[in-house]
């Protein structure tokens, strides 16, 4: 079995399955994804990160991003862990 890369520790099963199948080709999915972000720090640590935000209860906020953009999210040092709650439409 492949040795993880430290960002991809901090996925989910689901998102790295996805990523899997579509990140050679992640620029031409067009869905969205929303996720649950668990952080460290304060709210203002995810404002320069590439999803938006919606809402922030304690360490664990929700948010949209895309699939492109899931493994950038993932190398920031404020995320520790981000789940897949659901796919948005096109």
């Amino acid at each position: 079995m492949r040795e993880l890369k430290e960002w991809q520790r901090k996925l989910d099963h689901r998102l790295m399955h996805l990523l899997a199948r579509h990140l050679p080709d992640a620029e031409q999915v067009p869905h969205t994804l929303s996720v649950l972000l668990r952080f460290e720090g304060t709210g203002e640590a995810l404002e320069s990160l590439p999803c938006t935000v919606r809402t922030i209860s304690g360490d664990v906020a929700t948010a949209t991003v895309r699939l492109v953009d899931v493994p950038l999210l993932a190398r920031a040092p404020a995320i520790l862990f981000i789940e897949l709650a659901a796919i948005g439409p096109r």
